[in-house]
């Protein structure tokens, strides 16, 4: 990287460190971790397939890197995001009392009163005020 950048290692470093006020390797270490969080919550890959995919060699360094970054154990870590995944997909799904019997759309304002949708004025509104008297924004 030094060499492409046309420094010695030495400088690029002192510079890196100077300019975002942490090492270059601490950096990397974080996108290593990143990339991990994000192939144990998207992939059934074995933890050990994904440290050696992310550039770690053993996977007690990396188990002990990833808790030490992300705050708990890799294993753990994946079953917490894929609950956490459920439970935004449930409460995407909310449906009104007595209202349309389909999931709530991002943005959707649903009045309560009349049990209609609100146009793009009221939607307006809300976004305008925060709040739309009689009304309930669903969704997350």
């Amino acid at each position: 990287m030094a060499r492409l950048c046309g420094c010695t290692e030495r400088h690029l470093r002192r510079v890196f460190r100077q300019y975002f006020g942490r090492s270059l390797q601490s950096r990397q270490m974080d996108y290593r971790i990143v990339m991990a969080k994000r192939l144990l919550a998207e992939t059934n890959a074995k933890v050990i397939d994904v440290a050696q995919e992310c550039g770690f060699r053993h996977l007690g360094f990396f188990n002990a890197t990833f808790k030490r970054l992300a705050g708990r154990p890799p294993t753990e870590w994946r079953k917490a995001a894929r609950n956490k995944r459920v439970m935004r997909r449930r409460s995407q799904e909310v449906v009104c009392p007595n209202g349309p019997a389909e999931p709530a759309r991002n943005g959707q304002v649903w009045q309560e009163r009349t049990h209609r949708s609100a146009g793009a004025g009221a939607q307006a509104a809300v976004a305008m005020s925060g709040e739309l008297t009689g009304a309930r924004k669903l969704g997350c």
